[in-house]
């Protein structure tokens, strides 16, 4: 870039608090949805186990 131009940026948040957030010259994917998927996909199984224990028994 020369002296007086500027370029578009896009930020996106992070999902995780504790992770960086993404700055990039196109829209991107929040950081941190892949992890934020699969801890919520393991949570929901084991309720939906602890629920069916709960029935059968």
């Amino acid at each position: 870039m020369t002296a007086g131009h500027s370029t578009r940026t896009y930020y996106r948040a992070p999902v995780v608090l504790t992770m960086n957030g993404a700055l990039a010259p196109q829209q991107s994917k929040s950081p941190g949805m892949t992890w934020f998927l699969i801890v919520w996909s393991v949570v929901l199984v084991l309720i939906l186990f602890a629920v069916v224990a709960i029935v059968v028994n």
